[in-house]
């Protein structure tokens, strides 16, 4: 496979169509995955976009089981526009089974569409139905495996005479594990992925079909302690994992014939294990792996006689749920920018970009018992030598040991890491860029949001934002991709949600974590501050923008992709959370919180109680918001009488009649002009001493942390100062978003100063080069800069069916591109800048995808020219209407 190097490409997009007739439905979907494997929703939701209509008027699916004529499901013509969510309501589906779906529409004039051409199925896995034929299985003992994998197998074969329809492997473990048929690895990396283990754990579905051959067949799985029993369980438990006992696999190999009949291959204690262990002596996310090359598979069977594997009788009661989330993939390969030998056998290599990952080593000539050696960093030390003080305790560390080989090809299994470097001792001959490459490792979203300007620094922030998604975005959302720590800290996750689902297509990767977000959860209300929390059931105070996760994020994923279900599923346990948080304030509405803050503020602290009280106010209102989408009115209507108590209880602890807020920082301010929490008359004083701090106190620079800076921009923007905005996010001394840009940066860092070239590396402790918090801040170049932005306030405009365009033109910037491509297709929104003979005019070129409308807030300034699809409509409140098409308008400043 050729893998892209280029970032911007749309590598993993669709093929380019050919010419599609005039009405097409296409980019068919089945909870937001294309043709899923193993899909146990009882009521999956199918998805769609059009082409060449500019509306729908009327749709009809047809839903069939296996092959089957006649539809199982017929929706007959419905008639709305809405192709998105649309949710399976026919008879109930049945496990192991596949189903083809396809869809026509209607347009305005009564064109009906032909049926979908591209082939849209999706396959049941169990879909709650038990694993009957399989068993958990461990090794020897019940030994723990943590950091020493083990390898299991089975030899089989098939039925003389028959003929194999389908087979399919459904695999999962309590910890990490890698499946091979007759050789061939198939499954994805870090597999069955990371989840509340103490409540459920995901299987995965593959189609062998194809790997299976007549007589004898080996499938062989090594078993690992991954998250869950790996040095990350432990880390924060005095070494101790509490997941669970043992790591534990399961899997059942189904065999479907085309004589109608099925054999099941299940996990139990026929399965062997060899007792002194494969080729991968040790392999730890946090501390890398030792591979000794010389035991293969042969030479480990020959030492030793194989073990049965140990099916205890008392078997574990963790729920197996289908996978919902998004694939790890290996997405793209780097090559070394530069090599650089520091002394004979040891070389650093550049690969010019931080991002999380692994290496493939591409070895000649080797010699048994050789040992080769491969740390990772992020940065260089002055000297030229690998910086790895910032990753504390992880070691980070590959180690190969050789065996006699003429060629071998090499990438560690179980591990991943966080760097751009790489320093290789051991190794042999001259090594040349040919010899070793690096695989960038992410859960596979799709790129959906592209932004591009004038101003080049600018521009690489906006790339630092798109690798430090990639970098940690791996299965779960995790603060950083390289130290000891990894974990799904949900303040950086509510944060950058918005931004993040901009520049990517993942609601399938958010959901999957949401759900045990919720799991987690404890049953008087409080949320942990990460999760999946390595320490089920502690309980976690409420932190200010962490816990508030819980609600922004399944409301993100409502404004992006219309997912109504998440808010009504779990609308309950968020009022649980803000119930429980009320209640301990003992009748006083204010909170005192007790961790975190701003976080890495600079020297503006803002106390506890005033953020833990805001953040509340805001998520309570919120919450009341989330009632009225799915209709609770009731509730609604109670939320919103506790916003009014929150918001005078702040009025009264922080708010001086007399000379406004008590407290005088930045996200002081941001906070209560963010939620309203302010009187009219200390609205517009209070945006008077923000800008102020900004300009004269602090000189054009910020000095918010992780909680108020995301803020920034768009409060500034809101309130009538988007010119300021605009000229905070140009600053490039320190601190601000530019500044590691200049010292730099190709990822999103924890500090604005991690490292400069003055003074160096920063406070080791807590110094990520790879932490995207602060790419929040391209949730204001679609939103602002571009003006693209959906409806919240209609269910009918949901997942950009009907959406705003206005952008805010700065004065620093002389033109900006931004693209993103909605569930119902691309948005673009580009101006310029163009002045003639003194006179300055802006040019603005936008587009409206096929079966969508906008909403349109003109730039500032005089029209002068218009050129689109068609002239614009007003509504009934007067606002301005674009239809589907392009446009380009021209203003004169």
């Amino acid at each position: 496979m050729k893998h892209c190097h280029d970032e911007h490409c749309h590598c993993h997009d669709e093929e380019p169509m050919e010419f599609l007739p005039k009405v097409t439905p296409c980019d068919l979907k089945t909870e937001y995955k294309t043709n899923p494997l193993g899909m146990d929703e009882p009521s999956p939701r199918f998805s769609y976009q059009l082409f060449g209509t500019p509306a729908q008027t009327a749709r009809q699916i047809q839903v069939f089981a296996d092959g089957a004529k006649k539809p199982l499901w017929d929706t007959g013509w419905v008639e709305d526009g809405i192709s998105q969510q649309i949710a399976y309501a026919g008879d109930a589906l049945k496990p192991f089974t596949r189903y083809t779906w396809r869809v026509r529409v209607k347009d305005a004039n009564g064109e009906v569409s032909d049926w979908s051409a591209e082939e849209a199925f999706f396959e049941t896995g169990f879909l709650g139905t038990p694993w009957k034929e399989s068993g958990w299985i461990m090794y020897r003992g019940g030994q723990r495996i943590g950091m020493f994998p083990q390898p299991f197998f089975k030899n089989f074969e098939l039925p003389k005479g028959k003929k194999l329809s389908r087979a399919r492997l459904y695999a999962t473990a309590l910890g990490c594990y890698e499946a091979e048929v007759n050789g061939t690895v198939v499954s994805w990396p870090m597999a069955p992925g990371w989840t509340q283990y103490a409540s459920r754990v995901q299987y995965q579905a593959y189609d062998v079909t194809d790997l299976l051959k007549p007589g004898k067949n080996e499938l062989w799985m090594t078993l690992a302690g991954g998250w869950y029993d790996g040095r990350i369980a432990a880390h924060w438990n005095g070494g101790i994992c509490k997941f669970g006992k043992h790591e534990m696999l399961r899997a059942e190999l189904r065999l479907d014939f085309q004589d109608g009949t099925t054999q099941t291959i299940g996990t139990n204690d026929s399965f062997q294990v060899i007792g002194l262990g494969g080729a991968i002596r040790m392999s730890d996310i946090y501390d890398g792996e030792l591979y000794q090359a010389w035991r293969t598979k042969e030479c480990a069977l020959g030492m030793t006689a194989p073990l049965k594997a140990v099916r205890p009788e008392e078997q574990p009661e963790v729920e197996i749920t289908w996978t919902s989330g998004a694939e790890v993939k290996r997405l793209q390969t780097l090559s070394p920018v530069k090599i650089t030998r520091r002394c004979t056998g040891t070389y650093v290599l550049d690969f010019g970009q931080n991002f999380a990952g692994r290496e493939i080593l591409h070895l000649k000539n080797t010699t048994r018992g050789a040992t080769i050696t491969v740390k990772h960093g992020e940065m260089l030390n002055p000297d030229g030598s690998l910086y790895v003080a910032n990753l504390r305790s992880a070691i980070a560390t590959t180690t190969y040991v050789c065996d006699d080989a003429k060629e071998a090809t090499y990438e560690p299994t179980f591990t991943f890491y966080g760097f751009r470097y790489l320093e290789i001792s051991g190794w042999f001959g001259r090594m040349t860029k040919n010899d070793v490459e690096a695989v960038v490792l992410s859960s596979d979203l799709k790129r959906t949001g592209l932004f591009t300007c004038d101003n080049q620094l600018v521009n690489q922030l906006f790339d630092n934002v798109g690798w430090g998604l990639r970098s940690n975005l791996l299965d779960v959302p995790t603060d950083c991709p390289q130290r000891d720590e990894r974990f799904g800290w949900t303040g950086d996750t509510q944060v950058i949600c918005n931004a993040a689902t901009y520049c990517l297509n993942a609601p399938d990767f958010y959901t999957k974590w949401i759900i045990d977000f919720n799991l987690d959860q404890v049953p008087t209300g409080e949320y942990p501050h990460v999760s999946p929390m390595p320490s089920p059931g502690y309980v976690n105070e409420y932190a200010p923008a962490w816990t508030d996760a819980a609600i922004v994020v399944p409301w993100q994923l409502y404004r992006k992709y219309g997912d109504k279900r998440l808010l009504e599923k779990y609308f309950d346990q968020m009022d649980k959370m803000i119930q429980n948080t009320i209640q301990k304030t003992n009748g006083t509405y204010i909170v005192e919180p007790p961790c975190y803050g701003d976080w890495l503020n600079i020297n503006a602290e803002t106390s506890k109680p005033y953020m833990g009280t805001a953040y509340l106010a805001g998520s309570t209102a919120l919450l009341a918001r989330i009632a009225r989408v799915i209709g609770r009115e009731k509730d609604a209507k109670r939320l919103t009488t506790q916003v009014k108590k929150l918001t005078a209880a702040f009025q009264a602890k922080f708010l001086d009649p007399k000379k406004g807020l008590k407290e005088k920082t930045q996200c002081a301010y941001l906070l209560a002009l963010q939620f309203d929490l302010l009187p009219k008359e200390w609205v517009k004083k209070t945006v008077d001493a923000l800008v102020k701090d900004i300009k004269v106190t602090r000189k054009l620079h910020l000095s918010t942390g992780f909680v108020g800076t995301p803020l920034l921009l768009p409060v500034l923007t809101r309130f009538g100062h988007s010119d300021l905005a605009y000229e905070l996010l140009g600053q490039t001394t320190y601190p601000g978003w530019l500044y590691p840009v200049t010292q730099g940066a190709t990822t999103m860092w924890e500090r604005w100063n991690s490292y400069t070239h003055e003074t160096g590396f920063g406070d080791v402790e807590m110094n990520s080069f790879n932490h995207y918090a602060y790419g929040a801040v391209a949730e204001w170049f679609f939103e602002s800069v571009a003006g693209i932005q959906p409806i919240d306030e209609d269910p009918k405009a949901a997942a950009f069916k009907r959406f705003r365009l206005a952008p805010v033109i700065g004065k620093t910037m002389d033109n900006a591109f931004a693209a993103f491509c909605s569930p119902y297709g691309v948005i673009s929104s580009t101006w310029e800048r163009v002045t003639e003979e003194k006179k300055s005019h802006i040019v603005w070129n936008f587009a409206v995808p096929d079966n969508t409308t906008a909403e349109i807030t003109l730039p500032k300034g005089t029209l002068k020219e218009f050129t689109g699809a068609a002239e614009f409509q007003h509504d009934d409140q007067g606002t301005l209407i674009a239809l589907p098409g392009e446009y380009t308008l021209l203003f004169e400043e």
